[in-house]
């Protein structure tokens, strides 16, 4: 009963208001407004603006503007409410509106800095920088000091490209209050724009030691950072600005930027994704996006990447867990000790370029078990996932043909990717063994088999390049080959991007499991049907 009460006294004051205030308010939204307020609030100002100013702390600025609306049914003069209306309108992206209210409150008094600072915040936001100038002079006019209207000038100036001028204004402001942080990330942003980068660094430096969680700075020497390629350290200011905002629009795409300087396309498209979420029409994260999938269309249709199947099965997921890899060296061989060093160095160069390559944002860990530790496979508890087995040649793989393979999966695809390597080559009446470095080579090649590269045939001098151990390769003409170069070899990056490429930047991704079909291991063959060394 009290409510219908309340609602007739207010419908009967809207009476004593002029033609244009009835036309302005809206009779059964003021019953709604009132309704909901406490007795203490009904008809006390002071209690109205104070929850008004609550909500719009809180950036709940539709809430704020049903308390402002409120003041107003009891005072429509009231260029407190009225001005407050218009930034609540303006806080909502609402500009034509809060333009409208701080006119009203203009026009009732001509002086009133914070309307006046209000609508020229709104002709910045409309980009009409002229404009927002002269009410910001209106504000200085009256009160010299007033350093929100000092920065907003710079930045109006600043977007105008007349930078020395900001930075005047900037120092103005500083002179009054040197710890002022609008003054200083203003400062910084100009000086961002002059390509003066340490200098903007510095004062977002300055402003974060005032106030470390000023999203601002954080972010604005993120990208100062950025430009300079210093991506890294970009991304731990991105971080620590969307610690504080998770739905920090710059910060994520910044992120997604860093990445993708990083060729981490995979977290610049989670980002640039994270971005297109929350605004599915932000240009630059949308450009982003589409320069990664640009990016991998061309890839995928380079030649560099198909010659003869050259990367096998597509984009296969790796683990997170080490790659186990069996080193089985023959106990017929004399010092085994080197050939495991040997096949060692030669895993972790693999493990070593891929990292490098790939910025260190993926983990290309392989682990090394071997028979000289492990004698007995059976009792190793790693599931293994890879064998190198070191062994001389036979009389039939005649010396210069075969100096390793790569066998696939069995069957049922349960077992381990199998790999044969041999350090010697021998015919009826002599077995030669192949120096240190040869050996080393050929463990780079035929790993690079198993981590799923094909052949890249023609290519003189690859790692990849089928060789044969003789000086001619007649045998191998209608296949193409690369003729034998003794000495150690190493992976391209030809090699080195075909992975990447294959498996993409973030490497292994599942807990580590016994090899399963449709695993990340796939063997595929050309004539004769094994690797051709």
């Amino acid at each position: 009963m009290l409510i219908n009460i309340r609602c007739l006294v207010i419908l009967g004051s809207l009476f004593l208001f002029s033609i244009l205030e009835v036309v302005y308010l809206n009779q059964s939204y003021f019953c709604n407004v009132y309704a909901s307020l406490d007795e203490k609030e009904y008809g006390n100002i002071t209690a109205l603006q104070e929850k008004g100013d609550q909500y719009f702390e809180l950036e709940q600025y539709s809430e704020a503007i049903k308390y402002y609306d409120s003041m107003l049914a009891l005072n429509e003069n009231d260029t407190y409410a009225l001005s407050h209306k218009a930034e609540s309108l303006y806080y909502s992206d609402k500009n034509e509106e809060a333009m409208t209210y701080y006119d009203m409150a203009l026009a009732i008094n001509n002086s009133d800095t914070y309307s006046l600072s209000g609508k020229g915040d709104v002709f910045f936001t409309l980009g009409q920088y002229e404009d927002a100038i002269k009410y910001y002079d209106l504000v200085l006019a009256i009160n010299n000091s007033d350093t929100y209207a000092l920065v907003s000038r710079a930045d109006a100036l600043s977007n105008l490209g007349r930078y020395d001028e900001a930075l005047s204004y900037q120092d103005s402001a500083l002179a009054i209050d040197k710890n002022d942080t609008y003054a200083l990330t203003s400062k910084a942003t100009t000086l961002y724009e002059m390509d003066r980068y340490d200098e903007a660094i510095n004062n977002y430096n300055m402003a974060l030691t005032i106030d470390e969680n000023d999203t601002y700075a954080l972010d604005g020497k993120a990208v100062s950072l950025y430009v300079l390629e210093r991506y890294g350290e970009a991304i731990k200011f991105y971080d620590k600005a969307l610690s504080i905002d998770k739905n920090d629009t710059y910060a994520l795409n910044g992120k997604g930027d860093s990445f993708y300087a990083l060729e981490n396309y995979r977290e610049a498209l989670k980002h640039y994704d994270a971005v297109l979420d929350l605004e599915p029409n932000n240009d630059q994260a949308n450009t982003g996006k589409q320069g990664i999938l640009n990016k991998i269309n061309e890839m995928s249709d380079s030649s560099e990447f198909e010659d003869n199947g050259y990367i096998q099965f597509g984009q296969d997921e790796w683990l997170t867990e080490p790659l186990y890899i069996y080193v089985k060296i023959d106990s017929s061989l004399d010092n085994p000790k080197d050939y495991l060093n040997i096949s060692s160095r030669a895993i972790d160069t693999w493990s070593q370029l891929l990292k490098q390559k790939s910025a260190n944002y993926v983990a290309w860990n392989f682990s090394v078990l071997n028979s000289i530790d492990n004698p007995n496979l059976a009792e190793i508890s790693e599931p293994i996932d890879v064998v190198l087995h070191i062994t001389r040649s036979s009389p039939i793989d005649s010396c210069g043909s075969i100096l390793g393979v790569a066998y696939p999966f069995p069957l049922d695809r349960t077992e381990p990717v199998y790999s044969k390597i041999y350090v010697s080559c021998e015919n009826i009446f002599t077995e030669e063994f192949l120096y240190p470095d040869e050996v080393y080579s050929i463990v780079l090649h035929e790993f690079g088999h198993v981590l799923g590269l094909d052949h890249t045939f023609e290519r003189q001098g690859d790692l990849m390049c089928p060789y044969s151990y003789e000086e001619s390769i007649d045998e191998y003409d209608e296949y193409g080959g690369c003729k034998w170069s003794k000495g150690e070899n190493v992976p391209s990056d030809l090699n080195l991007d075909a992975l990447l490429y294959k498996y993409g930047v973030d490497g292994f991704e599942s807990p580590n499991t016994k090899v399963k079909e449709q695993s990340r291991f796939d063997i595929s063959f050309q004539y004769p049907q094994f690797s051709l060394h």
